[in-house]
């Protein structure tokens, strides 16, 4: 005969004594469907958590990874619709690479603001802003040339991985420009 559970309490698994039942442990996601991606809402909280079992776990050997790029379904570090392709197209076929960081990596990039410290550089320097880039906002990037003492911005038809790619000839052509003519 089978024993009841009384006041939330269940048998216990080898018989005897009952003990109260444990809350659900696998964190504040544990109610949505493991098919189903975090929303836009739940993403910066999901890397965050990671982040921060990856900060404890990896001394002992357990440490969490997140991808650096993913699709808009998934749990990634960049996830802006079409930039897992051309990231990863960036990647020799024979590469050991992979695509993926520890997530602690990721726990001070959503408080990340480098336009805070921009009148601190006195150098001169080079802004590239790319007028298809889906992750950066090339008006930002203009906005922020002009914050800078010495800041000079080329605005080019580019997104933010083609300088690495197709679009290399045209970047380095104007780094070596601009740096001519800051040596001069």
């Amino acid at each position: 005969m089978g024993r009841v559970a009384v006041g939330g309490a269940r048998p216990h698994a080898r018989g005897g004594a009952t003990r109260p039942r444990r809350r659900d442990r696998r964190g504040p996601y544990a109610r949505r469907a493991r098919n189903r991606p975090p929303t836009r809402r739940e993403v910066p909280r999901a890397l965050r958590d990671r982040g921060r079992r990856d900060l404890l776990g990896h001394r002992f050997g357990r440490g969490r990874t997140v991808p650096i790029v993913g699709s808009t379904e998934e749990l990634a570090a960049i996830t802006e619709p079409g930039t897992k392709r051309k990231y990863l197209d960036l990647v020799d076929r024979e590469s050991t690479w992979r695509n993926e960081t520890p997530a602690r990596s990721l726990l001070r990039v959503a408080s990340y603001r480098p336009v805070e410290r921009l009148s601190d550089i006195r150098a001169p320097t080079l802004l590239l802003a790319g007028t298809d880039d889906a992750i950066v906002d090339s008006d930002a990037v203009v906005s922020a040339a002009d914050r800078l003492s010495r800041g000079t911005v080329v605005t080019m038809p580019a997104d933010h991985f083609s300088p690495f790619g197709e679009d290399f000839e045209p970047a380095i052509g104007h780094q070596l420009s601009f740096l001519r003519d800051a040596l001069e």
